[in-house]
């Protein structure tokens, strides 16, 4: 219920605004940016994935506030990464009759989505699939598959290159990027979108 979203994000920004707040962390998939414009309350907004800001762009004055960040967890799509199997399964798309898929960037000024994003997905959940499989050998079940999955070790998958499997690790994901919110973005301009905050977060021992 969005409206009822609005109504109690005003609200609550106009208590947080009172007691001078200047940082939120906001969880969920609601940003509630234009509510804070409305009542002249610009923190610095934390989403748990950039993903929400990206959504957010087009009816929020993102570029109000003074900072708007969140981690990004698909390397390609948030940080800009193009691994060599990323660009591997690409051209196996394209020799298959699919149409060629324009970087995150060029998707937004077109204002027309390629695919580019589902195929960062697919293309990971492939190869760990297929890697997996091998590794599962001649018999595929959930137990042979699930000990295949643990045996991978470090893995550079397509969309997310450090990446890590063993027993009992399964989501693969090991490395994290802060990334910002530009304000100086405009959709017919040069500048991207987004930019990175820091250097890459690595959870690997």
């Amino acid at each position: 219920d969005f409206q009822a979203a609005r109504a109690k994000s005003t609200a609550i920004g106009q208590r947080m605004r009172d007691e001078g707040v200047d940082v939120v962390l906001n969880v969920g998939q609601y940003v509630p940016a234009a509510d804070f414009d409305a009542i002249g309350f610009h923190p610095e907004i934390y989403v748990t994935g950039i993903g929400y800001a990206i959504a957010a762009a087009s009816t929020n004055p993102l570029e109000a506030f003074p900072y708007v960040g969140g981690l990004a967890v698909d390397a390609n799509v948030d940080v800009g990464l193009e691994t060599d199997e990323l660009q591997r399964c690409y051209q196996v798309w394209e020799d298959a009759g699919g149409a060629p898929i324009l970087p995150f960037e060029e998707e937004i000024r077109a204002d027309d989505a390629t695919g580019q994003a589902g195929m960062g997905v697919m293309c990971s959940t492939m190869q760990i699939f297929e890697q997996a499989a091998k590794a599962a050998g001649p018999v595929l079940n959930d137990a042979t598959l699930r000990r295949g999955i643990e045996s991978l070790g470090e893995l550079e998958v397509a969309a997310v290159p450090q990446s890590s499997f063993g027993p009992g690790k399964y989501d693969g994901q090991d490395s994290f990027q802060l990334m910002a919110y530009n304000p100086d973005y405009t959709r017919e301009g040069d500048e991207q979108m987004l930019v990175p905050t820091g250097d890459p977060i690595l959870m690997r021992d």
